[in-house]
């Protein structure tokens, strides 16, 4: 894959040195970059907006939509030391440029976001306000602001299950594996994450309990109190199995955590209209399950248990992820083309 991405990248220079041989005036090499971003060729773009800007002080027709797109590009591609710096020339060269909010709003997002540096991000902000004074958009500015900022200042991960909310959502068409590389799901054998140990589900004189084995089938253990033990899922640690039982008769559902060491069993929480699918944080201290529609967390001992959202609802998930930053949360509900739905967590604000 990197030796395709490679010629790629080295197909696609050569082809704008051939085409630049052609005809090189500024105004062409223009041309041809905003044709190329419109066709979705970034590597090209990007090498002929940085051309045209960096090569033609003379060109100053288009220069602040080329450096803007630009930015817009490098942006996109995840570049964000590189478009930090052209949006910031944006900023101190052309104050009055019709898309000075927009640049404001690619500033603020790299300084919260990627830098991790709110008090840029404010002066951005300001420089906004000045210009534009209160409206929706520094509303909507002000609020990210705080949420990136609140986001950032400690580890989710060292609080506990009470202390935690989320504080905002996106969807996403798909996820990164290298943020997300533990996801929890239906399958027939959950593996431990160093594929040395598996779990499945084996019927037992017309019942179902869970059974842990080594990848090379060497040893076999029945879990303990696993009748009808559902969606298994082992933590990140291995130390820990998560699952699910239900009870027909009174249709509830209990989650069970089972400690490999000790060969113990016990039940966290019981009631209906618990999902059947549980996720474990990347240091194994809380669990996120579904229960009425809404994400809750409970701590890993069964002492609290948290509503993590008012706002939020899903149902049916088969699928959900903690991000191994601590962060993030992801699910995605059983509805046909469902997205994903990311949310991202905070410290729980005090009423």
């Amino acid at each position: 894959m990197r030796k395709r991405i490679f010629f790629s990248v080295i197909a696609c220079f050569t082809f704008v040195s051939i085409m630049l041989a052609l005809d090189e005036t500024p105004e062409h090499i223009y041309n041809m970059a905003t044709d190329a971003m419109a066709k979705g060729e970034d590597a090209v773009a990007i090498q002929l907006f940085y051309k045209v800007t960096e090569q033609y002080s003379d060109f100053k027709k288009y220069r602040p939509d080329a450096r803007f797109m630009l930015g817009q590009l490098l942006f996109k591609t995840e570049r964000y030391d590189e478009a930090e710096k052209v949006f910031t020339d944006i900023v101190s060269k052309y104050k009055k440029y019709s898309k000075i909010d927009k640049v404001y709003e690619y500033l603020i997002y790299i300084y919260s976001e990627e830098f991790n540096d709110n008090e840029k991000a404010k002066k951005i902000r300001a420089l906004y306000a000045k210009q534009f004074g209160q409206d929706t958009t520094l509303a909507n500015i002000d609020r990210t602001i705080e949420l990136l900022g609140k986001e950032k200042n400690y580890d989710i991960l060292k609080l506990d299950a009470s202390e935690i909310e989320i504080s905002r959502a996106e969807e996403a068409d798909d996820f990164q594996p290298d943020i997300f590389p533990v996801l929890c799901y239906e399958k027939d054998k959950p593996t431990t994450l160093d594929k040395t140990m598996v779990i499945e589900r084996k019927p037992v004189e017309g019942l179902y309990y869970l059974f842990i084995e080594n990848a090379n089938k060497n040893d076999e253990r029945k879990i303990p109190d696993s009748k009808n033990g559902y969606m298994p899922q082992w933590s990140w640690d291995k130390k820990y199995v998560i699952f699910t039982s239900m009870n027909w008769k009174t249709m509830s559902r209990s989650i069970k955590l089972y400690n490999v060491e000790k060969n113990k069993t016990k039940i966290l929480f019981k009631s209906q209209k618990i999902e059947p699918i549980l996720c474990f944080s990347p240091d194994s201290s809380k669990i996120l399950f579904i229960y009425q529609n809404f994400p809750w967390l409970i701590n890993r001992d069964g002492g609290i248990i948290s509503k993590i959202s008012n706002d939020f609802k899903v149902k049916d998930i088969f699928v959900s992820a903690w991000a191994n930053d601590g962060d993030k949360i992801l699910v995605k509900e059983g509805k046909s083309g469902s997205k994903y739905k990311i949310f991202f967590l905070a410290k729980r604000e005090l009423k």
